[in-house]
């Protein structure tokens, strides 16, 4: 029992003596233990005197050695004591060597302490350790003072400021209004560092803060800060903060976000600037204090008279509007309706101080009669009613009028104002990609610095640096993360987005959060995980919906169409990029980015190959607009232009524009860029399409080998192009090539795409149809028996597979095959000849099934097809090409 008088008197004895019995009334220790410290506050004696006393009497009963003067503690004197309280006393000490002088600020836990106690004393400890911030008192080192007691004293070595308490310092100074709010922005500055790192302060008091002689601010106890999002001890208790100082989620138990520390912040400029508290003015009473902290609306700081404690240099009008507003809405009762982020607060007060536009607006009439009745219950519906319609509604009506009419005012500067700040933003983000994802030779003692040099430096100064800017910081980290995200390495790109996700959650950044989940979605079915990609999809669906901006839903929206689109779903995808952009156009938004990047996934949902193209013109427009032409978006849009040209079978313009990406590549990117292989894989194909099959075979293998020395063999890139270059080699009839190819891009596919079987089976037929043409039709037969049922599953034509499995009868068994290898061929030429007459499937469709003809004597129809497969050649390769003389040969050789 002892210990818990002890514990409540010690914290009753901090408060005014008309506050000491409401603060053990409100306590919960027993009526016995409660009884005997009301008879010790009775006692007429100085208060530090009993305080000492009963800390002298500890010391005696237990043995314990009193600190003095003069003691060492690590390499620093005890001078003399700063304060003695009831959580333990401050000691003034000199560095005890002659090297330099140094004086600190050494703060010990007092000798008795419980559990609880002892946990905020080292989370204080803990939490300054990780702050370096030149507005917060500098954790210098710790320990624990041990003597023979064995009842060792933790210890703090902190930074000793020499200064005033805030208030005070306001006093002395006659500062303009311009000045008090540039020291109130260093407070600013102080809480936003430790928000940052994940620290709510919870008391902001004017004792706390501290301002030297030349100005500095320096925020000091951090004993009742509470970390976010974690499992350490809330020590968050009302006889320990200060209620004058205190939210309303305090005092009534709610969750303690970053809100808490912005209202005390409201509260602090109030005082500031006026001279009086917003709180506790009328009474010192807890329980009236705690209703009127939590109901009850302080009058707006213009409306308070001048006080002659506060040496101000400006009027009160000059509080009037803008100030008013700000204040009054960083003390809002509900967290949510307060300033978002302590940086917005700090954002506002700049605004006023550059004479622009501020966020912050007045309370409605209309939500003020919503508070009055609220506070009211027990007026009647009538009373209610007539009251709004004789008094209320005139008024809301004209202060609704007049709010609209300078809201509409404030909306249009704001915004052409927020627009110029995001092309701004917009511009050093780019800026930063450029520089990130080009990584053009720099000169580095004469040697190349490549793109793995540059993002391993990046994500280095990323992991510990710009903790002071925690939005900053979580947009590079996901621009790090895109960048290899479109360099194929799906995982490093997860492992980033999962970085920045905490950090928009800390801060409560929604549309960071919507967007990084967006982004983790998409990035997780390339990285095989349709599962994880769900979940996040779903996610993002339910923060989206307390988005109201229709920029950052269209933004949203078009996320989830490239995730919908990834899973199958292109259809779907399609319908909801549709909506998005006629939104967008009903509401006039030209946002070329957003809509660059809408018709670029347009182009890609679509069926409708003509259609495709003008969807990939529109993405192009927008981009040139955006970005300008040499730009790593134009670039890549450049690319699937020529790429679905030469789907559509306009092989010269495809080229064309290859070519033409190819000259804006060699501007943006150094020649071993993995974007530089994207395109020389794409162009490759035209080659091969074309039959120069030389040339394809530089640029596949060029681009192999830069997609393997950056990302390994297990890149998504790699893999891709390692089954079109045994595509090549099948092509030019160097098999043996071919299956080395084939069986590595089988491997890797098994490993990469182990939960799409679509993806492994397509790998799987290669290698068959190759097989095939070895005459290895046992191993070919085999394959096919694993690939039939999985093409059937995804009702995926099965022309191929049928003329592979004829190949297959003819070469095991030709005199029995081709009993009715006849009627078998006539409907596959029936089959083959529904495919488009400048496609190279057609051509080779005939050309095997005019040599199995052959096989089987049916000589007049393997004429037919020969010749067929002949003449489409010269049509679709060009002259002279080695695919031409290759066909042209191979049908001479099936015809002698």
């Amino acid at each position: 029992m002892n210990k818990q008088i002890k514990t409540l008197f010690e914290t009753a004895i901090e408060y005014p003596a008309d506050q000491r019995e409401s603060v053990v009334d409100l306590s919960d220790f027993p009526d016995e233990v409660k009884t005997k410290v009301k008879r010790l506050l009775a006692i007429n004696v100085d208060e530090v005197a009993i305080t000492g006393t009963i800390i002298d009497s500890v010391h005696i009963g237990l043995e314990i050695k009193p600190i003095e003067a003069g003691l060492v503690i690590d390499a620093y004197k005890l001078a003399e004591p700063l304060g003695i309280g009831g959580q333990g006393e401050v000691w003034l000490a000199q560095r005890n060597q002659d090297d330099f002088a140094h004086q600190v600020a050494i703060k010990f836990l007092k000798p008795i302490h419980d559990d609880k106690e002892l946990q905020r004393f080292r989370n204080e400890r803990e939490l300054l350790a990780q702050l370096k911030h030149n507005n917060i008192a500098q954790l210098i080192g710790g320990g624990e003072l041990l003597d023979d007691s064995k009842s060792p004293r933790p210890y703090m070595i902190l930074e000793w400021v020499e200064g005033l308490p805030l208030l005070e310092y306001c006093k002395q100074h006659q500062f303009n209004l311009k000045q008090y709010l540039h020291i109130f922005l260093q407070i600013c500055d102080a809480i936003s560092y430790a928000h940052s790192h994940l620290v709510v302060h919870r008391d902001i008091k004017p004792n706390n803060i501290i301002v030297t002689k030349d100005g500095v601010v320096k925020l000091l106890d951090f004993g009742i800060a509470k970390i976010l999002a974690s499992n350490s001890v809330d020590t968050q208790t009302v006889p320990v903060m200060t209620l004058a100082y205190s939210s309303p989620e305090q005092v009534t138990g709610a969750p303690i976000s970053t809100a808490t520390d912005i209202y005390i912040l409201g509260l602090l400029l109030y005082e500031m600037l006026t001279g009086q508290r917003a709180q506790a003015v009328v009474s010192e009473v807890p329980s009236e204090l705690i209703h009127e902290i939590t109901e009850k609306t302080p009058p707006i700081p213009s409306h308070v008279e001048l006080l002659p404690k506060l040496n101000r240099n400006y009027s009160k009008k000059q509080l009037r509007g803008d100030l008013d507003n700000l204040i009054m809405m960083a003390i809002r009762k509900e967290p949510h309706r307060r300033y978002p982020t302590v940086s917005a607060l700090a954002q506002d007060v700049k605004n006023y101080l550059d004479g622009k536009p501020l966020l912050a607006v007045g309370d409605s009439a209309w939500y003020k009669v919503k508070k009055l009745v609220s506070r009211n219950p027990a007026v009647t519906l009538l009373s209610a009613v007539v009251l709004f319609f004789l008094i209320a509604l005139p008024l809301v009506m004209y202060n609704s009028q007049q709010q609209i009419s300078q809201q509409r005012d404030l909306e249009i500067a704001a915004r052409k104002e927020a627009q110029q700040q995001s092309r701004i933003a917009n511009r050093t983000k780019d800026f930063l990609v450029n520089i990130l994802e080009s990584a053009s030779p720099l000169a580095n003692r004469g040697e190349d610095i490549s793109l793995q040099d540059v993002l391993a430096s990046s994500e280095r100064l990323l992991e510990y640096g710009l903790n002071d800017q925690p939005i900053i910081k979580a947009e590079l980290i996901n621009t790090i993360s895109s960048i290899h995200h479109h360099l194929g390495d799906s995982k490093k790109a997860i492992e980033y987005y999962q970085k920045s996700l905490p950090i928009y959650v800390a801060n409560n950044d929604l549309s960071g959060q919507v967007f990084t989940l967006g982004q983790l979605a998409v990035v997780s079915v390339l990285s095989n995980d349709p599962q994880e990609a769900e979940k996040y999809a779903k996610s993002a669906d339910i923060l989206s919906q307390q988005l109201s901006d229709p920029v950052e839903l269209a933004w949203h929206h078009s996320q989830m169409a490239t995730w919908q689109g990834s899973m199958g779903q292109g259809e779907k995808a399609q319908e909801m990029l549709l909506i998005t952009l006629q939104k967008l156009q009903d509401e006039n938004i030209e946002d070329h980015e957003l809509l660059g990047r809408i018709y670029n996934e347009l182009s890609f949902t679509s069926k409708d190959n003509q259609q495709k193209l003008k969807y990939i013109e529109q993405a192009l427009h927008h981009g040139e607009k955006d970005h300008g032409k040499i730009h790593p978006k134009y670039f890549n849009r450049l690319i699937n232009k020529a790429a679905q040209l030469n789907r559509n079978n306009q092989t010269a313009a495809a080229e064309n524009t290859f070519l033409e990406a190819q000259e804006i590549g060699n501007k943006l990117f150094d020649k071993t860029h993995p974007n530089l292989a994207r395109l020389y894989g794409e162009l490759a194909f035209i080659y091969q399409d074309t039959g120069r099959f030389e040339t394809a075979k530089n640029y596949f293998e060029s681009a192999i080998n830069m997609h393997k020395e950056f990302g390994g063999v297990n890149n998504l890139s790699y893999v891709l192009v390692t089954n079109n270059l045994g595509f090549l080699y099948e092509d030019m009839g160097e098999f043996n090539n071919a299956e080395q190819f084939y069986r590595e891009s089988l491997k890797l596919r098994q490993l990469y795409f182990s939960a799409d079987p679509m993806r492994v089976a397509g790998s799987q037929f290669n290698l068959a149809r190759l097989l095939a043409k070895m005459g290895r039709h046992v191993e070919s037969e085999e394959l096919l028996s694993q690939v039939i049922p999985v093409y059937q599953s995804k009702n995926k034509n099965l022309l191929s597979t049928e003329i592979v499995q004829l190949a297959n009868q003819v070469g095991m068994d030709v005199s029995s095959a081709c009993q009715t290898a006849e009627a078998e061929i006539i409907r596959l030429k029936a089959e083959v000849e529904k495919i488009s007459e400048k496609s190279w499937l057609r051509m080779y469709h005939e050309l095997w099934l005019g040599q199995m003809a052959i096989k089987c004597d049916l000589n007049e129809m393997a004429k037919q097809l020969l010749l067929s497969a002949k003449n489409h050649a010269t049509d679709i390769y060009n002259p002279d090409s080695e695919g031409l003389k290759r066909i042209h040969l191979l049908v001479e050789i099936a015809i002698q």
